[in-house]
């Protein structure tokens, strides 16, 4: 099938639901006033992209400018499935994720989850491609933690970043516990110091991002409390509430890459992540084993 029929039959299969939210019979050169973000893709054939740069997720060539990683790979992935091209218009911090989207200068995050509850306000987000999987992580060096029950207490100092899912996670599961927020546009690289540091004993962080720090420096942290993760954060294709047709439209594409296979090719190159229990597959058994 040819990619143009691919997004045409997307469209048809929703009825009046996407020719309704898209513009019925509107011509590809011409928009509307108040034009959607999902009218705007489909009438250009151009997904716009606010993302994160967040190696080994996404990254950009500072030569050539190309961007490259996990998250990009499947997102391209996904605009040839439906006949787009991505242009990868605009970068965000923590806490303004939406902001490209409101100037106008994007059509959705590729790729990002709801990270604390406010986010689902802010945003509307299309079925999950993947899982990441968060931990808490203390020196190699520090014992108190070993027992679970030591985390909750008043002397715990968390590394945290406002607005970050560092923040959330140790506020709702150890409210007991003090916290050290950094600001918004901190690197959670600075978490991981914090702790090294001494200026913290914990922090809440990706599992991949102590693994990748374990490949670079040696084994400076482990990984404490709920194994094989304290939470799993769905990673997926945001937009704002208004484009919610835009957001089905990337769930369409999502699931008929898993149901085909697609999924895989985009996957195996990082298949060490999934290995490691960094990542895991929306397919897989997952499982939280609590205190």
């Amino acid at each position: 099938m040819k990619p143009f029929s691919v997004l045409l039959v997307l469209l048809l299969a929703f009825g009046g639901g996407y020719l309704g939210a898209f513009g019925r019979g509107q011509s590809p050169g011409l928009a509307t006033a108040h034009e959607s973000a999902g009218a705007r893709v489909v009438r250009t054939r151009v997904l716009r992209c606010a993302y994160t740069v967040w190696p080994p997720f996404i990254d950009k060539d500072i030569v050539t400018g190309q961007t490259h990683g996990l998250y990009a790979d499947y997102t391209e992935a996904v605009a040839k499935h439906l006949g787009l091209k991505v242009v990868w218009a605009a970068t965000v911090i923590t806490g303004q994720e939406t902001e490209p989207l409101r100037a106008g200068k994007a059509d959705a995050l590729c790729l990002h989850g709801a990270w604390n509850g406010a986010a689902n306000l802010a945003a509307r987000f299309s079925a999950p491609v993947l899982l990441d999987a968060v931990g808490i992580f203390a020196r190699t060096d520090d014992s108190r933690f070993d027992d679970p029950r030591a985390i909750n207490q008043s002397t715990t100092r968390f590394a945290a970043i406002d607005g970050d899912v560092s923040q959330d996670l140790a506020q709702t599961h150890f409210p007991a516990a003090r916290f050290d927020s950094l600001p918004q546009a901190a690197d959670n690289t600075m978490l991981v110091q914090d702790v090294l540091a001494r200026k913290a004993d914990l922090t809440i962080i990706d599992k991949w991002l102590a693994q990748h720090d374990r490949a670079i420096n040696g084994v400076r942290l482990k990984q404490v409390g709920p194994q094989p993760a304290l939470a799993y954060y769905a990673v997926s294709f945001g937009v704002l509430p208004e484009d919610e047709p835009l957001a089905n439209l990337l769930s369409q594409a999502t699931r008929d890459l898993r149901n085909t296979g697609l999924e895989d090719s985009v996957f195996r190159p990082y298949d060490q992540l999934f290995r490691d229990g960094a990542l895991a597959r929306i397919s897989g058994d997952v499982s939280l084993r609590r205190f």
